[in-house]
């Protein structure tokens, strides 16, 4: 048996005591769910770089300027939906 078959029994066994598990479903909807928000955060960082290089415009003094109330706006938006998040988790 070389390694490449060895592999394969390995990786086979591990999913069937996946499938075995009684929280299987809720696994795979987990995963599903943080692929999405992986995708919205790829997609938020983003929409910030483009925002910070459009209002830069040449000049970096505008860009500087406006980086507190960006981040001010970042900052008040984590900490409004920071609890929620801790409190679905841990209840």
């Amino acid at each position: 048996m070389n390694r490449y078959k060895l592999y394969r029994l390995l990786r086979k066994n591990t999913n069937l005591s996946y499938k075995r598990s009684p929280v299987f479903e809720q696994n795979k909807w987990a995963k599903a769910l943080m692929g999405i928000g992986g995708a919205f955060f790829g997609l938020y960082l983003i929409l910030y770089g483009i925002l910070i290089a459009m209002s830069a415009d040449g000049e970096a003094g505008m860009m500087i300027s406006l980086m507190p109330i960006i981040l001010m706006i970042d900052f008040y938006l984590r900490f409004i939906y920071h609890p929620v998040a801790v409190y679905c988790a841990f209840k």
